[in-house]
């Protein structure tokens, strides 16, 4: 049998020999070498996972490097390979990474296509009677997930339907401020709800919710038969790889400087609370509020705004009230038709902006933006505070007891997406750039030896890069178009490297992308500096 080293070593023939203590540093264990990884990044698990993941990982030469650590890489395993004896469904089903982990019309519609068998889909196979499982707003306009948030006690009516939030910079956005009036029950915001985890609500404990909902192969949904349980160790696994995707830095935007003239405008607007006040509830551009620096849920008034719906026996319709409905009996909330229609307060939890001009569209209901691509809507998102829905919501009114006046983002809605396009490119070129040094660190250390890891950061980094010059592009014609000319050509580089057999034309046409990445980032402008976890590295 050819053992690891052997492997490695044969396929390290035409590398220097500075690079063989890495290798040799792993011992003789009389193991074959491991399988390469899915060669379409963010390809989803089609049968129950049996490989333990700390050994999978062992194998893998970016835990070798040290690029990755083995916790965050046997986490990774978990969310993208393992179904827990379930309908074949994964973490990275919904939260696929070459789609910014998370799903959006397009992106379902062009999986529909190519793969209908895929796991996303298994409510649709007849032979599995799994039909209650989703609704038909997945594949409608807004690519809308079956959630029974509110408890399982009628889960074919008592439900909402929900967008799927991204798992981008995790390790940010979850602390709880407890000045926001909600259960101290919920130890941490998950999902929109801000109380999207059972248990202690905490983001270690959300894989138990997600397995009941979504991972059944019988709508019985009993934990033994329908599903496995996740064990404490893959819990803890699940946790590293969260936390350590997207950044892990919050940007200082006082000391950010932008190139373009209508980015800076729309930065000045969104720290103003007397005109963008985006900033009091998303300090930095983040998901914290300004004031404590944590997650405050906030009734800003979307549940009014719905785009998707349940309807009960007895013909009456259920909305979305946001955080708290667990345990009630019946609605206690009035969204649009004038009597109790939903559970909940009403209040959500936000995202981090950062990352939000790809990943439309917008709020838990995909309510605005634009549903054709994910990269064209932001501005439809900061149209929303313009609106009688957010005006007269009770998060509006406090803010206006403290400033004495509304907020006045209208005529600022241009310039705020800019800025907000530009955070986004800029954040989307820094992960490519990670990326793209990440794989020619394992060409130079290990040349051709797994080289489908190589090939995957490549093609991740190209979807990145595609994002920021989309990003870009959507914004207005005169938005950085140097840059994305730029960029256009590290895109040709990139598809070349993935393209090439011998490793040294890939590592050089990468070195050369990363080079041009590099520069476009730098045009966009200064302090846009970003800490990323490692499981950006991991697919």
């Amino acid at each position: 049998m050819v053992t690891i080293l052997e492997h490695a070593q044969r396929s390290l023939s035409r590398a220097s020999r500075l690079c063989w203590p890495a290798v040799i540093s792993l011992g003789c264990a009389n193991i074959s070498a491991p399988e390469p990884e899915h060669e379409r990044v963010g390809q989803l698990a089609q049968a129950v996972t049996t490989a333990d993941p700390v050994a999978v990982c062992n194998q893998d030469p970016r835990v070798w490097s040290n690029l990755v650590p083995l916790s965050v890489c046997a986490g990774a395993r978990v969310f993208f390979d393992e179904t827990f004896s379930g309908n074949g469904r994964a973490c990275g089903t919904c939260h696929p990474a070459a789609n910014n982990y998370t799903l959006d019309p397009p992106f379902i519609a062009a999986l529909a296509q190519s793969n209908p068998n895929d796991p996303l889909f298994v409510a649709e196979n007849p032979a599995l009677n799994l039909s209650t499982l989703e609704t038909a707003d997945l594949h409608g306009p807004f690519a809308l997930i079956k959630e029974n948030v509110d408890g399982f006690e009628d889960p074919a009516h008592k439900f909402v339907s929900r967008a799927v939030s991204h798992t981008l910079s995790l390790s940010l956005t979850t602390s709880r401020d407890p000045d926001d009036g909600t259960s101290a029950a919920f130890a941490e915001r998950t999902g929109w709800g801000g109380d999207g985890a059972p248990g202690d609500g905490s983001l270690r404990s959300f894989i138990d919710g997600a397995i009941t909902q979504h991972y059944p192969k019988d709508v019985s949904r009993t934990a033994g038969s329908s599903f496995r349980v996740a064990t404490n160790t893959e819990k803890d696994e699940l946790l590293s790889f969260q936390r350590a995707l997207g950044r892990t830095n919050e940007l200082n935007l006082e000391q950010v400087t932008l190139t373009d003239a209508g980015a800076s405008v729309g930065k000045a607007a969104f720290l103003d609370p007397l005109q963008g006040r985006c900033n009091e509830c998303h300090n930095n551009a983040g998901a914290n509020f300004r004031l404590t620096g944590k997650n405050r849920n906030f009734n800003t008034g979307t549940f009014r705004a719905p785009s998707g719906f349940s309807q009960m026996p007895d013909g009456s319709f259920l909305f979305d009230g946001g955080f708290g409905g667990q345990g009630l009996s019946s609605p206690n909330l009035v969204t649009v038709t004038g009597q109790p229609d939903a559970f909940g307060d009403g209040s959500f939890s936000p995202p981090p902006l950062v990352e939000a001009a790809d990943t439309g569209p917008f709020f838990h209901t995909h309510a605005f933006g634009d549903n054709s691509d994910a990269t064209k809507g932001i501005e439809g998102a900061v149209s929303f505070y313009a609106t009688n829905f957010f005006l007269e919501s009770p998060a509006a009114h406090e803010l206006d007891a403290r400033f004495g006046a509304p907020v006045n983002v209208g005529p600022v809605i241009g310039q705020i997406g800019r800025f907000l396009r530009v955070l986004n490119a800029a954040f989307n070129l820094s992960i490519a750039d990670q990326r793209l040094e990440a794989s020619r660190t394992l060409n130079v250390a290990y040349w051709a030896y797994r080289d489908d890891i190589q090939k995957g950061l490549i093609r991740l980094a190209s979807e990145e890069i595609d994002d920021a010059i989309r990003v870009l592009q959507n914004g207005a014609d005169d938005l950085h178009p140097a840059q994305r000319a730029s960029l256009q050509d590290a895109q040709a580089l990139l598809a070349q490297a993935s393209a090439a057999t011998d490793p040294g034309v890939r590592r050089d046409r990468t070195v050369s992308a990363k080079t041009l990445v590099v520069n476009a980032k730098a045009g966009l402008g200064t302090n846009l500096t970003f800490q990323l976890g490692t499981g950006n590295l991991m697919f």
